[in-house]
């Protein structure tokens, strides 16, 4: 992997493919989220509460096994060329 020229220091180039499974499972935590509030609402007793763990376990768990690993990096030196 290489600097890009016009990527700024600390900035970086991910996949597509990679940013799209992010929002994916983004999208999974928050819908666990809304049915966790479903599970525990009123007397959700041992079922709702476990229900509602298995929601939010799932969801963070696959949120937990993503990686971004940049394809580029920017770094000094790398400044877009402005002189155009």
């Amino acid at each position: 992997m290489g600097e890009v020229r016009g990527l700024g220091p600390g900035e970086a180039v991910v996949s597509a493919a990679d940013l799209a499974a992010l929002g994916d499972r983004l999208y999974l935590l928050r819908a666990a989220l809304d049915d966790t509030a479903d599970d525990v609402r009123g007397d959700p007793g041992a079922a709702g509460w476990k229900a509602a763990y298995r929601h939010l376990r799932l969801a963070a768990g696959e949120l937990a096994g993503t990686r971004l690993e940049p394809t580029a990096l920017g770094g000094e030196g790398t400044r877009p060329d402005t002189s155009l």
